[in-house]
């Protein structure tokens, strides 16, 4: 028989965010695929996961280039999707863990048209970044009918003046490649004291901060979450 696949979501950084589906799943499939951006470095999400996991279950990582190169990266996704349907027609269960949630802006989303069969997966959701980095700041992410959007900034500095035009509140992802550029960007428009930065939510490593020098003063972590009040934080 046909083993089954999950796409396991397990939060932002802190163990004791997975859900109890997450946390019974891992505790009962075959095998866990991770994703590691480079060969030999360690995948944070299985950091985050490994307390859950079974004692007997195979420990797969899998490498996902960051960087986009056009053929690489599909060369990647084509690979590990086909490690996956092997070990699933082995009969055995796949948990594929990824950071936050499957379902936005995740390893597995590009992954998932390569499979075999895609739609035979469930998909457990995960906490993202921004809803725990909204609860360790306490600051909403949005109220009544105020706008709320979602930037993946990267490298693309385009972006940086859509994204602040384009709602009420903002969450910009992924910042720190442009973060002087953020800091600029706030001054001119008089938002220094509207933004907070939360980078590493849920390790020992966590950072909140609400200095526009500490945006431009250094490089941020890259797994950092910012967010916007246009109408400022109270």
């Amino acid at each position: 028989m046909k083993g089954k696949l999950y796409a396991v979501g397990v939060g932002p950084g802190d163990p004791e965010l997975l859900t109890l589906k997450a946390a019974r799943v891992l505790s009962q499939v075959d095998a866990v695929v991770c994703p590691s951006s480079a060969k030999g470095k360690s995948s944070f999400a299985l950091e985050i996961a490994r307390i859950h996991i079974g004692k007997d279950a195979q420990i797969i990582e899998m490498t996902f280039p960051m960087e986009y190169e056009e053929g690489l990266m599909e060369s990647c996704w084509r690979e590990c999707a086909s490690g996956i349907d092997k070990l699933l027609e082995q009969g055995m269960d796949v948990a594929f863990i990824t950071l936050g949630d499957p379902m936005l802006y995740s390893t597995y989303i590009n992954m998932m048209g390569y499979l075999g069969e895609p739609g035979a997966a469930e998909i457990i959701p995960g906490v993202n970044s921004f809803s725990l980095a909204a609860a360790r700041t306490r600051v909403p992410l949005a109220m009544g009918e105020q706008t709320l959007s979602i930037v993946p900034l990267g490298k693309n500095e385009n972006r940086i003046e859509c994204a602040l035009e384009s709602a009420d509140n903002i969450v910009i992802m992924k910042p720190s490649a442009l973060s002087g550029q953020l800091a600029r960007e706030f001054s001119s428009r008089g938002l220094e004291g509207s933004f907070v930065l939360a980078s590493m939510c849920g390790t020992q490593s966590e950072e909140i901060s609400r200095d526009i020098e500490r945006l431009s003063a250094k490089r941020v972590p890259y797994l950092s979450t910012i967010i916007v009040k246009k109408g400022g934080i109270k």
